[in-house]
């Protein structure tokens, strides 16, 4: 083997080298090495130039207590949310695969790292809470990274009860009138008159401010 540089003294990673050590049994070159822990250890140079030894195993043991301190959501209703969004989206075998990845349902490549979308979104504010999409014809976005930048994505995601999501489902009507914009059923909810009333109303070709105004006449009892 040719000569190896000298590199006592350079840092790699958390290794510091101290001093060379004795070659291998096939002339492969290795140094004394100490790490910012205190640990010391016999190091291969090209482990050491490549990288692939950066410290004594205590970086390795810090990042994965790291991730599991996030992570030690796993078992909570915020990491389901997370982790059901990302099969439905990306696992074509989930049994609503069909129903979002299937139909071109994406999700942000931001979020794919769990503590990236806790940070985004919080904590599930609730049981009765799930994650909504805001405008159901686009996929689950931050709006905020370079993805989303990019493709001019914006946020369109939040903690939604059941009965927001169902207000938000494709299949509803949104309604405009004197400047606000609600599903027929929240129409419902706010004037008193049934949902199917305003809608077969404005199926029939009444006004908006009709439909949400008169009041529905009582046929007499007979």
């Amino acid at each position: 083997m040719g000569r190896v540089a000298d590199i006592t003294g350079q840092r790699f990673g958390r290794w510091i080298v101290i001093d060379r050590a004795p070659n291998g049994p096939k002339g492969q070159s290795y140094w004394k090495c100490i790490c910012d822990c205190g640990n010391q250890r016999i190091v291969d140079h090209t482990g050491l130039r490549r990288g692939t030894s950066q410290s004594c195993g205590c970086l390795k043991n810090e990042l994965t207590i790291k991730r599991f301190s996030i992570h030690g959501m796993h078992k909570t209703p915020t990491y389901w949310a997370w982790s059901s969004m990302r099969c439905r989206c990306k696992n074509s075998n989930h049994e609503e695969y069909r129903n979002y990845g299937g139909r071109g349902i994406t999700v942000c490549s931001r979020w794919d790292d769990f503590s990236n979308f806790l940070k985004d979104m919080g904590e599930r504010p609730s049981d009765k809470h799930s994650i909504d999409r805001i405008d159901n014809s686009r996929g689950y976005t931050c709006g905020c990274c370079d993805e989303c930048i990019k493709n001019e994505w914006v946020a369109n995601c939040r903690w939604a009860t059941k009965k927001e999501q169902q207000n938000n489902m494709r299949s509803n009507r949104f309604v405009s009138f004197n400047g606000v914009t609600h599903t027929i059923s929240e129409w419902a909810e706010v004037t008193g008159i049934h949902k199917r009333t305003i809608a077969g109303r404005i199926d029939s070709g009444q006004s908006v401010e009709r439909a949400l105004t008169e009041k529905p006449r009582h046929s007499k009892p007979t």
